[in-house]
């Protein structure tokens, strides 16, 4: 007997392949001693993970990692990539060291993104196979994933189709067999709610995107639909929606815990934060410098980033933008033509609602969102809203955005002759009901198959080129680290804690990507890695912020040791200080 899926499943893997080759060529091409991103955020995402892996061991304590000495709770600083550790913890037991273990659970993350995605568009959106294939290369490697290496919690983007299959499923289910329906809708909650306790931005930016779905799913379905879908033989999703908040309830209890005491007595990001994130009109155009396409013809053109500002890069390729924005004027005209074609024939059923053309204004409209219009954006019109005074890169919005223009347009483009709906089937038609009316009112034309698969290949080659960046992105020297780490030996007795001397003079080959000076972020970095190797806790850190008070910043600047005696005095750390110079990597007890 065959295996059908087989196939599938081969052509899935060595596509994914072949995209991960050519989205982390710099890790395969140096044997994983280039890493990609920062030495500062990667580094810090690695040491967080590294502190689960503690305290799995017993050796850590879960919300107090041990930086910025004494304060308690920094767990709830930052995200916490609980969800990362089912791959970050098995290789880490096979041996790898904490930075590479990071990179390849990034890579795996991807894969799993990749089926997920294929599967999504397939099952969901009636897409062929091939057509898939092609979205779910652009889903898993695009331009602005690429360009956001340095930024390791949006690979939580990578969960997103899977718990998008579970809820399908669970609704798919809820007639024929309620009760495993309400098992998986209870696994979706719980799954969604450990999602914001491992990414709270890819998490939040989900709910967003599913409330504005929600919306214009109302607005296109009519607001009497639903109830006369429910007297055409549905049931009411009562037990789904129970099940689904049980879980989701249970599964976000350990982000309610770390990080309501932390945003209770840090309050918010100011709106001056929120506006050096916020891109302008223009930065929707901009693909970065180092685009294949587009990098030598766009990025010239437009306007310098003016100082202050980040992450400028928010471009939706401009090709897959052209589709999406045409995507959804298509199929409003043919959502109008059908809305003509059932008001003539009345009856119990309604027709599908259109799934490409909900997804496609949902990512238009989150696309403006975050763009200054004006001096500020919309985005601050949601700040009332519960944790959205917590988004500082308010930017990163562009990850799930791109996600859904890609899903939109492959929906239109090829699952929009399959008919697809919003969500899968919802039971039997009801009795005595109106057949629903064609689709089509002719026979099948051939030429016009071709021609449109023809224009569909080339759109997705089109949009595949377009995600091709050449900008270095490997700042992480592996070795290097290691190295730093296997010299530093074991802290004189006595000891209780520590603080790095001056490491101007240090120079570990970090200038790949040349963002902070060597004597800041990046050795207070340094400074955690060796506390967590040698179990010592250190009052230098580096996290989504300081404490009050901190000013340990830069390392051996002008007033440094002033900051150090200071902040040990306000925060009464007492006794057994202890000192390590990078430069010499010597010990030393404190005095004085």
């Amino acid at each position: 007997m065959g295996r059908p899926w087989a196939r599938p499943a081969a052509a899935v893997s060595a596509v994914w392949l072949a995209g991960a080759l050519i989205f982390y060529r710099s890790v395969w091409s140096s044997g994983f001693d280039r890493l990609m991103g920062v030495p500062t955020d990667n580094r810090l995402v690695a040491y967080l993970c590294e502190h689960w892996f503690g305290v799995l061991h017993g050796q850590a304590s879960w919300r107090n990692p041990g930086f910025y000495f004494p304060v308690k709770g920094l767990l709830g600083w930052s995200d916490a990539f609980f969800l990362y550790l089912p791959a970050y913890v098995p290789l880490r037991e096979f041996g790898c060291d904490p930075e590479v273990a990071l990179q390849v659970t990034l890579i795996l993350l991807s894969a799993l993104g990749f089926a997920t995605f294929y599967r999504v568009t397939t099952t969901m959106f009636g897409v062929g196979a091939r057509p898939a294939l092609g979205a779910a290369l652009v889903f898993t490697f695009g331009n602005d994933l690429y360009l956001h290496v340095d930024s390791p919690q949006l690979g939580g983007v990578y969960l997103l189709p899977g718990l998008v299959l579970l809820a399908g499923r669970a609704w798919q289910r809820r007639l024929t067999s309620p009760r495993r329906a309400g098992l998986i809708a209870a696994a979706a909650g719980a799954l969604y709610g450990l999602l914001f306790f491992t990414t709270f931005y890819v998490a939040l930016f989900a709910g967003l995107a599913a409330a504005v779905a929600a919306g214009w799913s109302l607005v296109i379905g009519g607001l009497t639909r639903p109830r006369r879908r429910l007297r055409g033989g549905g049931r009411p999703p009562g037990l789904l929606v129970a099940a689904y908040s049980v879980g989701l309830a249970v599964g976000i209890t350990p982000f309610l815990v770390t990080y309501l005491p932390v945003h209770a007595s840090r309050g918010g990001v100011g709106e001056a934060e929120v506006l050096t994130f916020s891109p302008a009109w223009w930065s929707l155009l901009d693909t970065g410098s180092g685009n294949l396409v587009w990098g030598a013809v766009i990025h010239p053109l437009l306007p310098r980033v003016p100082p202050g500002a980040y992450e400028s890069t928010y471009a939706v390729t401009p090709v897959l933008l052209a589709a999406l924005i045409g995507s959804a004027g298509w199929m409003a005209r043919r959502l109008w033509a059908e809305r003509r074609l059932w008001a003539e024939r009345a009856g119990p059923q309604v027709p599908p609602r259109p799934a490409g053309m909900v997804v496609a204004l949902t990512a238009l409209t989150l696309m403006v969102l975050p763009v200054k219009l004006g001096g500020r954006p919309a985005w601050l019109l949601l700040w009332p809203l519960p944790g959205f005074d917590a988004i500082r890169a308010v930017d990163r919005l562009g990850v799930v955005t791109a996600s859904l223009a890609v899903l939109a347009v492959t929906a239109a483009g090829d699952g929009g002759r399959r008919r697809a709906a919003l969500a899968v089937p919802s039971g039997p038609p009801a009795p005595n009901a109106t057949p629903p009316p064609p689709v089509t009112s002719g026979p099948p034309r051939r030429h016009s198959s071709r021609a449109r698969r023809f224009g569909l290949g080339l759109l997705v080659a089109l949009v595949l080129a377009e995600q091709v960046n050449t900008a270095a992105v490997a700042g992480i020297d592996g070795p290097a680290d290691a190295r730093l780490l296997a010299s530093v030996k074991p802290p004189p007795p006595g000891c209780r804690y520590f603080y790095l001397l001056d490491t101007s003079a240090v120079d570990r080959g970090n200038s790949a990507l040349p963002l902070f000076d060597l004597g800041s972020p990046i050795s207070q970095v340094d400074a955690m890695l060796i506390a967590q190797k040698v179990g010592l806790p250190t009052l230098n850190g580096y996290t989504g912020g300081s404490p009050a008070g901190w000013h340990l910043d830069p390392i051996g600047g002008p007033g440094y040791l002033a900051a150090v005696r200071s902040w040990e005095t306000a925060e009464r750390t007492g006794p057994g200080a202890c000192t390590l110079d990078l430069t010499t990597l010597a010990w030393a007890r404190q005095t004085g």
